[in-house]
């Protein structure tokens, strides 16, 4: 290979390389490898060059060849993504079109913050099995209108719907009456407080059990504290209320596609003795179920108005640890 042309080749993938610099600042790693095919494509050519003497036609097609075979390799990525990107989109179309007719034509935020369509739909299957009683919710939302719609559809069943924040509380009562539901739940204002957890103290609502249940939990979804509270802040849920549930009962877990939400539904699932599974699209919830005389584990992978009750802070932690 001549001087000149080893210049020019070096001249242009320094050019190149200053402008993959800027490309994966904008978009992300994904052209970095065009660039690893084009420098095979090079060392390629200049071993070509260097032992077959062909002369620059050789360089150009290993180039070409190199930054072809990884545009290609790119491209194959890329479409496999957008296959299931679009595989979720109709699997969540198809959740939303199954549960709608639960609220009539009245709106309901679902998706972003709120539950999305897959989950809400898991959790309407889970309360027509089970017929519950009662139902406890951990954070309150849109979730809360869908539970209640299920139940009133259902004709019995009662729901318990914790909340910390008096602000989303207000939302959800609103939310309740555009539907009609106030009549089907119990909105419970609990200010977060500390709870001894096994050897640590942790963030839970205010709500203390023991007073306040008077009939064994059906279904318990959990959707709450939010995750910013810290590390694993919704693991107390099966701590503080595991001795209100019913000997057969469901648990519902949002947001499962995060790690700290991972590891409490494992966790949870080790501890009652249930059979846990993870749903396949949305933000991937996880769904446990423990039933009259079960004794294992198994993991799969899936498939008037409301009453504002203020529950009173009381100092100090309360001690859930089992003897």
């Amino acid at each position: 290979m001549s001087q000149d042309l080893l210049g020019r080749v070096v001249k242009s993938l320094r050019f190149r390389l200053r402008t993959l610099g800027r490309c994966v600042r904008r978009t992300g790693p994904l052209p970095l490898v065009i660039v690893a095919g084009s420098f095979g494509g090079m060392l390629a050519a200049i071993s070509l060059d260097t032992v077959l003497q062909p002369g620059p036609f050789a360089v150009a097609m290993a180039f070409a060849g190199g930054v072809g075979t990884a545009s290609l390799f790119v491209l194959s990525i890329a479409r496999k993504e957008s296959l299931v990107d679009v595989g979720e989109a109709i699997r969540e179309g198809d959740a939303l079109v199954n549960v709608r007719p639960l609220l009539g034509p009245l709106p309901v935020p679902i998706g972003g913050w709120a539950v999305d369509a897959v989950f809400v739909e898991a959790m309407t299957e889970v309360l027509m099995r089970r017929r519950p009683g009662l139902v406890v919710e951990c954070g309150s939302g849109s979730s809360t209108v869908w539970i209640a719609a299920c139940l009133q559809a259902l004709g019995s069943g009662r729901l318990i719907s914790l909340e910390h924040d008096p602000m989303f509380a207000g939302r959800t009562s609103a939310l309740l009456r555009t539907h009609g539901l106030e009549d089907r739940v119990d909105l419970v204002v609990a200010p977060l407080r500390d709870w001894l957890v096994g050897e640590r103290s942790m963030p839970w609502y205010g709500f203390d059990p023991r007073d306040q249940l008077v009939r064994s939990i059906d279904v318990l979804v959990v959707d709450g504290p939010p995750g910013k509270v810290g590390p694993r802040a919704r693991y107390p849920a099966l701590p503080v209320l595991q001795g209100h549930l019913s000997q057969s009962c469901s648990i519902l877990l949002d947001d499962g596609m995060r790690a700290d939400e991972r590891w409490v539904a494992k966790e949870w699932a080790k501890e009652l003795g249930a059979r846990s599974w993870q749903l396949p699209t949305g933000k991937r919830g996880w769904i446990l179920e423990r039933d009259a005389g079960a004794s294992s584990s198994e993991e799969a992978t899936g498939s008037p108005r409301a009453l504002m009750v203020v529950a009173q802070t009381v100092s100090g932690g309360v001690d859930v640890r089992t003897s």
